[in-house]
């Protein structure tokens, strides 16, 4: 007989065999008698084994419709179906508690409001506190063991207790779930896709398929991370000692995350009482959560700042709430924004647009800092906020924002608003105002600020907005302002168009459109306005009527050096006829360590020349440990002439001890200053002494020292560290061996001593300690991060993570912990063989898991050898790679924690399609289906009807 022949028999064998499990699970399905029936006295009841699907006529589940194939339910007569509760409960995800000793099951649908009662002794079910009486023969028990089994309910009787509607198809033995909302699991499986392409996101390539994902809800009370930083300084022209210290916390609050900041001086011999403390409640719906009740995405309560448009005011700060929609926090600003937030006071601070340097200055003595007018260009904007302080202390924040096409889809709509109450800060120790007072008391106001927007998408080009803002200042006190506009991504070309009416007042038009052209970035804007004040725009003659600017911006490579260029040109006229125009021009160069910078502004009033200043910068990086800063400002007109210069060294010796001096001298009065410093870190805080010199106005020392404190202990205790910990989140991980395989450190499991982990695409951990445990930082910005085991970092090369890896959710001051289970993997070995016992060389295996996902795959060695390594416990089968035209039969393989080596698992090829054995590397364009899938399907129908059977 030949190869052909032989092959064909073995199909139509195998199609025999499928269609006789079929007829044999269809006549076990129609007549076999059930345990109910001996049990409860029912002489035509009999079990179905059904397929479970989420009936969908608009194709919105795609393939994941079917729920399960394996439910096992009754049928009594030709329309009684009866149906577990339990069982199907689990399903689609609903809560339920089943006592079936007692024949009670009690639960809610969607909403804990929605509770049901069911008892099977009383024959009653009660719905929303109404008693309902359940027909006889509608529900019954079925106990198969103490505490294993279900409540079976008639399919009607279930459709009013939950309201489905259920639909029986006996021809497919499928029971279809008909429901106009989303349920529960279709929630979760949302909820988890956009977890995934989150952590797809920022992977760096790495496969999240199979992650957990870890959550951190928002708690009623935490304990507090907390900053201090204390300096005691000694002013030599006032000859007086002067303490400042600042204390900065966050922790969970009432369910939101809390941020304050106290700030205690101690000055002339005298204690002098904080004015206020700051605090911020902040609540978060993050972008892979759902939104809280209608579509709210960040909710802020005490010292918060009102969102105005950019011609009316810069913000109203005050107590208040602001609330948001925007799936990302923004500024409803196009092209500038305001960086604003809270820092040590007096520390140095930097603000960058990418590599550029935009300003600078120091952290105000209430610990607020503000930039406005931060211009941003088409694409995405990365602001970064340097913090420096005076001990070496470095802290870097970073905000992205991006602007581009960027209008909602059609239908979408996002808002926000708040209100707030200027008059003072929400908690405050200083007596009243006596000047703010007198002002609102003139004015008859009561002090609040609001503001709200909101926007919808038209089309896949344009979205519409409208706001509605009332400000608070000290020159017209209170406004009102209502603006209109549109934002329009035109190709290339992104815009916004807004319409401003001053309430009693003027009007105004404001244009801003941003593009790439030729690599440059381009930022064009311009505005009419026609007796329109604000804070912003200025009043009375000093207010603006006409505003146009110009902006442009790139980035490229020489063979020298990375270079950066900014121009900017701005036209103003004031309505006393004044005109004010402004140029700059920056220019960046970069390259092996060094950046030389330039910035030239120029000013001209009334067609007039004013001046031309500049600024001229170098950085050096000296090696792995030295850095040195230059500055110079200048001036070109009216007169050229060189203003400052300073030189500012630093050296940081080792990871404790560093130190560092600059040098000042004013060009204009011939002073010269100098300063020093140095500082150690000491682990649990950070000391330093620095000295500043200035001519004329002599000496001053100042001894400072840092510490931060927060309860990320494994036991929950604090820890204690020289680096800021309160916009931190900690991980601790228990990395353990799980003996039981169940996921869970308990009887039996050890820990795993040296075991390493990987951070996303950060460096590794520390080894675990002798109790399995790891601790570690991140951001506590709210995103994911990426853990993963790895692979041969114990002394067991076998060791293997349960998991692909976790996804935890990070949070500032919060301590997130995680059970890491490994388990020892194993090996499957064996030899392919032709059907004349010949081995097959090259054949590519597959060896794939009961849920039909290819673990592991391999190619068989010249002798028809092969292996799979590093196999988890589990059922696994032998396939040949279904691209491939031959197959092999389905030789299931358990590995277990006893048994975790499967040798001499051999296989003998079913098919060769006709090639010889010469041949056995196949050709992939050759490639065609195979009988695999369907001794799959024939393994699944087994599986069925061995269930069912056991059941029986």
């Amino acid at each position: 007989m030949s190869v052909f022949q032989t092959g064909v028999l073995l199909r139509i064998g195998r199609f025999a065999a499928i269609f006789s499990a079929v007829c044999l699970l269809l006549c076990f399905c129609f007549s076999l008698p059930s345990a109910a029936q001996e049990n409860d006295g029912f002489d035509d009841v009999f079990e179905l084994v059904l397929g479970v699907k989420r009936n969908d006529p608009v194709g919105r589940l795609r393939d994941d419709a079917v729920l399960t194939n394996t439910l096992l339910g009754f049928q009594r007569g030709f329309s009684g179906y009866y149906l577990p509760i339990r069982g199907l409960a689990d399903l689609l995800e609903l809560y339920v508690e089943v006592d079936l000793a007692q024949g009670t099951a009690r639960g809610w649908f969607l909403n804990p409001e929605n509770t049901y009662a069911i008892d099977t002794k009383a024959g009653t079910y009660t719905i929303r506190g109404e008693l309902v009486d359940i027909a006889p023969g509608d529900v019954f028990v079925r106990e198969l063991a103490p505490g294993f089994g279900d409540i079976y309910v008639r399919m009607e009787t279930l459709e009013q207790i939950w309201p489905l509607k259920m639909e029986m198809d006996f021809s497919q033995l499928q029971l279809l779930i008909n429901y106009e909302r989303k349920l529960p699991y279709e929630l979760r499986r949302e909820r988890l896709l956009r977890r995934e392409r989150l952590l797809s996101r920022g992977s760096g390539g790495i496969d999240t398929k199979g992650f957990q994902f870890v959550d951190n809800p928002y708690r009623l009370y935490s304990p507090p991370a907390l900053d201090a930083n204390t300096s005691l300084s000694w002013d030599q022209d006032e000859g007086e000692w002067e303490n400042q210290t600042t204390i900065s916390g966050t922790n969970d609050l009432l369910g939101f995350s809390a941020d304050y900041q106290l700030n205690f001086e101690y000055d002339d011999q005298e204690f002098v009482s904080p004015e206020d403390l700051r605090i911020t409640l902040t609540r978060r719906a993050w972008d892979h959560e759902d939104p809280m009740f209608l579509g709210i995405r960040e909710v802020e309560l005490g010292d918060v700042s009102s969102a105005t448009s950019e011609l009316i005011s810069g913000g109203d700060g005050g107590r208040g709430v602001s609330i948001s929609s925007l799936p990302l926090r923004r500024v409803a600003t196009f092209d500038e924004i305001t960086v604003e937030g809270t820092a040590v006071p007096g520390w140095e601070i930097e603000l960058y647009r990418g590599g550029e340097l935009l300003d600078f200055g120091n952290v105000d003595d209430t610990g607020y800092y503000r930039f406005e007018n931060v211009a941003l260009f088409g694409g995405t904007n990365e602001i970064r906020i340097m913090l420096y302080g005076p001990a070496g202390q470095v802290e870097e924040r970073l905000e992205e924002h991006w602007v581009g096409n960027s209008p909602l889809a059609p239908g979408e709509m996002e808002y926000n608003a708040s209100i707030v109450d200027v008059s003072d800060n929400l908690i405050s120790f200083k007596e009243e105002d006596p000047v703010r007072s007198r002002f609102f008391e003139f004015r008859e106001e009561d002090g609040y600020a609001y503001s709200g927007a909101a926007r919808v998408g038209v089309n896949r080009w344009m979205s519409l907005f409208a706001t509605g803002n009332r400000t608070i200042n000290t020159v017209q006190g209170k406004q009102k302002y209502g603006t209109a506009g549109t934002d329009l991504a035109l190709g290339p070309v992104t815009g916004r168009i807004e319409y401003l009416k001053e309430l009693g007042g003027g009007h105004a038009l404001d244009s801003r459109f941003l593009t790439n052209m030729l690599g440059w970035r381009v930022s064009l804007r311009g505005q009419l306005l026609n007796g329109f004040e604000s804070e912003r725009v200025g009043f009375d003659d000093d207010a603006r009527v006409l505003d146009v600017r110009a902006s442009a911006s790139n980035s490229f490579a020489t063979d020298f050096g990375r270079i950066g260029i900014t121009a900017t040109a701005e036209h103003e006229k004031l309505e006393n006829g004044t005109t004010q125009d402004w140029y700059e021009l920056g220019k960046d160069v970069s390259f092996g360590g060094q950046i030389y910078g330039n910035r030239l502004n120029a000013m001209v009033r009334d067609s007039h020349l004013n001046n031309v200043d500049g600024r001229a910068n170098a950085y050096f990086r000296l090696g792995r440990k030295a850095t040195l800063r230059n500055l110079l400002d200048y001036s070109i007109k009216p007169h050229f002439e060189f203003d400052t210069v300073s030189a500012d060294f630093n050296y940081r010796h080792s990871d404790k001890l560093s130190g560092g001096f600059d040098l000042r001298r004013n060009l204009q009065d011939q002073t010269n200053g100098a300063g020093a410093n140095i500082s150690y870190d000491f682990g649990t805080f950070l000391g330093s002494l620095s000295t500043n010199w200035n001519q004329g106005n002599g000496m001053d020392v100042v001894l400072r020292a840092s510490s931060s404190i927060a309860p990320f202990a494994e036991d929950g205790g604090y820890v204690m560290s020289s680096r800021s910990l309160r916009q931190q989140g900690a991980l601790n991980s228990h990395v353990f061996l799980d003996q039981n395989l169940d996921n869970i450190f308990n009887e039996g499991d050890k820990p795993v001593k040296d075991a390493v982990l990987i951070y996303g695409t950060r460096s590794d951990s520390l080894p675990a300690d002798e109790n399995g445990f790891i601790s570690d930082t991140f951001s506590g910005d709210g995103e994911y991060r990426l853990v993963r085991f790895k692979e041969e970092s114990t002394d067991n090369p076998f060791h293997v993570s349960s998991y692909p890896g976790f996804g935890v959710q990070m949070r500032p001051g919060i301590r997130t912990s995680i059970n890491f289970p490994l388990v020892e993997s194993g090996a499957i070995d064996g030899i392919v063989y032709f059907g004349d016992d010949k081995p097959v060389p090259g054949l590519r295996l597959q060896l794939v898991d009961v849920h039909g996902n290819v673990v592991k795959d391999t190619l068989t060695s010249f002798d028809g050898f092969y292996t799979f390594e590093f196999v988890k416990p589990g059922t696994y089968f032998i396939q040949s790679d279904p691209s491939l035209s031959v197959h092999t039969p389905v030789r299931l393989v358990t590995i277990s924690p006893d048994a975790l080596f499967a040798y001499g698992v051999n296989v003998t090829l079913l098919e060769n399609a006709g090639l010889p054995p010469s041949r056995i590397e196949v050709d992939a364009a050759r490639a065609q289906q195979n009988i695999v899938p369907i001794i799959g399907s024939l393994e699944r129908l087994q599986n069925t009807l061995r269930s069912a059977v056991s059941g029986s």
